[in-house]
């Protein structure tokens, strides 16, 4: 078992690398933009438990000229998530829950995150809250993920300046901002994808949106917001070749004719509570049950493995 408390700089530093393969660790730390877990190279999570709350806000760090905000999880290189649970929670302004300078990889393993901080400012420059904030690419194989970053309009529950992939695993996520959002493209390609934002998109891709396997339900807001969103005004677009997808917002992004799964899309008023049924015939295809109401007019995106071009479905509310 090991605890530690630090009041002026990070919990645990290495230069290489942290690899925590058992035992019960313990990090609080309140200072300004510290870090539970601090390396210059990786970290690995291989097992154990890990719990690491951080409650100082952001600074400026005048050698590198930029501004950073606390983190239970930093690293300057790739983050590694293979077993073990991991628990992080972040309330400064700016803070993060996990942040890796390179690349992220979550195998196994279980993770909860919550962040409750606003955005960090100094003289012009922002340091966001996060739940968990990748430079590089994503990739989300296995695991049991739960995130919550509830602070101002730049909280954003999971966030890849690259790409993300999800093929497997269970991923939850609620947020202010866009619950996922990656800066290049997001590929669904299996698992267990639940993604609520109270204020933006669902899935955000400033790219393609893969839609290829698993069970994904995302709501974004009112419009313009989307349940799930492709960056469309450059050009890209949402493609579908498989999997169960029901996004909710304000608008959504159609799956362009590229796409060889088939999709339905809905626009009505449906308020929280009520069941939606989509139906060939007698035979019942999705069940889906709101949670959230909409001012005005909520538009609706299904597709399904059992959908057919060509052939008539009904949609059934009550």
């Amino acid at each position: 078992n090991i605890y530690v408390t630090s009041t002026s700089g990070h919990g645990i530093k290495a230069n290489d690398s942290i690899i925590v393969n058992g035992g019960v660790i313990n990090v609080e730390t309140s200072a300004l933009a510290g870090k539970g877990l601090k390396s210059d190279g990786q970290i690995v999570v291989n097992g154990g438990r890990t719990t690491l709350i951080t409650t100082g806000k952001g600074e400026y760090d005048s050698t590198e000229r930029d501004v950073k905000g606390s983190a239970g999880i930093g690293t300057d290189s790739i983050f590694v998530m293979n077993g073990g649970e991991l628990y992080c929670m972040s309330t400064g302004a700016g803070g993060k829950g996990i942040k890796a300078d390179r690349q992220a990889y979550i195998n196994d393993g279980t993770i909860r995150i919550i962040t409750t901080g606003n955005t960090y400012s100094y003289t012009g420059s922002t340091c966001k809250a996060k739940g968990i904030k990748v430079d590089g690419d994503l990739t989300i194989s296995g695991g049991d993920i739960m995130v919550r970053a509830t602070g101002d309009s730049g909280s954003e529950g999971i966030e890849s300046k690259a790409a993300i992939t999800i093929s497997g695993g269970q991923t939850a996520v609620y947020s202010v901002d866009d619950a996922i959002n990656s800066k290049s493209h997001l590929y669904l390609k299996d698992g267990s994808i639940f993604a609520w934002a109270t204020s933006n998109d669902g899935l955000d891709a400033n790219g393609n949106l893969y839609v290829q396997g698993g069970t994904t339900v995302a709501y974004g807001t009112s419009s313009p917001e989307c349940g799930i969103d492709a960056n469309e005004e450059r050009g890209y677009a949402v493609i579908i070749s498989g999997g169960t997808l029901v996004g909710i917002g304000g608008g959504t992004s159609y799956p362009s004719s590229a796409s060889t799964q088939p999709s339905i899309v809905f626009g009505g008023q449906v308020a929280s509570g009520t069941t939606l049924a989509l139906n060939a015939a007698s035979a019942n295809l999705l069940t889906f049950t709101m949670q959230r109401s909409f001012n005005g007019t909520a538009c609706f995106l299904f597709t399904s493995p059992g959908l057919k071009k060509g052939s008539a479905y009904s949609i059934y509310s009550g």
